[in-house]
């Protein structure tokens, strides 16, 4: 089934915005983090999680904004912790769990699916 947006032209198709957001640099690995967490992490435990993970210096503020923006999304939670710091704790809500469970099967089709080399990757262009 289509949609016509014809009488909303400013209105942006719903898949890809979605897509647009969750295009962003840090978004698929933070819920990747925090779908791998036993506990509810602060920004700093997911900062260091994900800079381990992908050798990358990442910024505290990088990971804020994307933790707002994936709260807005619906996917993530934020917990104000009972402890003497301000600090608060990240996690996927039922909606992020699910999306979760699709990204860990999107990874898994990848690796078994793609074996892209250093040559192909430079051939492969955007659409």
């Amino acid at each position: 089934m289509t949609t016509n947006n014809s009488s909303h032209p400013n209105k942006k198709e719903p898949l890809t915005e979605i897509f647009s957001q969750l295009g962003r640099t840090y978004a698929i690995p933070v819920v990747l983090a925090l779908g791998e967490q036993a506990h509810n992490p602060s920004v700093q435990e997911l900062r260091q999680k994900i800079g381990s993970n992908n050798g990358m210096n990442v910024s505290k503020s990088e990971i804020s904004k994307c933790l707002t923006n994936l709260t807005t999304l619906g996917l993530v939670k934020r917990t104000d912790r009972a402890i003497s710091t301000p600090e608060a704790g990240y996690s996927l809500t039922n909606i992020g769990q699910e999306f979760y469970r699709h990204i860990i099967q999107m990874r898994y089709w990848a690796e078994k699916r793609i074996n892209f080399t250093d040559s192909t990757i430079s051939n492969v262009t955007a659409c």
